[in-house]
């Protein structure tokens, strides 16, 4: 029993530092906040020739995601506002060079539904170009 009892703390001590670690990828840590905005500083850290959708798909991939159901038929789509402007469904972010990009954020569907009316069930990703500010 002493010994089954010692492999289990083993075990578990093994189980809850992996757990706490930080996630990096290819370089790029992760930031502890799926909520948090893609900053300035972690954009540039990116390799160059990336899109926002590469920068979101690999810092944020969450948002991507569509989530809470539109319908009976399927989930709510999340929708890019750029520069506080409707551009489209994520696929819009294939088209945005990262060089132009300022700040990528999440807003969930309440958030968003109040900054931008009716129809955001699933989200919405706000990217901020460079020179331009959230009217938030």
């Amino acid at each position: 029993m002493q010994r089954f009892l010692k492999h289990y703390t083993v075990v578990a001590m093994l189980f809850f530092s992996f757990a706490c670690a930080s996630s990096t990828q290819g370089g790029t840590t992760r930031s502890r906040s799926s909520r948090a905005p893609i900053s300035t500083e972690e954009l540039t850290a990116l390799p160059t020739g990336y899109t926002a959708f590469d920068a979101v798909q690999r810092l944020r991939p969450r948002w991507l995601r569509p989530r809470g159901p539109a319908s009976f038929s399927g989930n709510a789509p999340v929708i890019v506002f750029m520069d506080n402007v409707r551009a489209g469904g994520v696929d819009i972010l294939t088209s945005i060079p990262l060089e132009r990009v300022n700040t990528i954020r999440f807003f969930d569907a309440a958030d968003a539904t109040n900054r931008w009316g009716t129809g955001l069930a699933g989200g919405a990703i706000e990217v901020l170009t460079t020179g331009r500010r959230s009217g938030s």
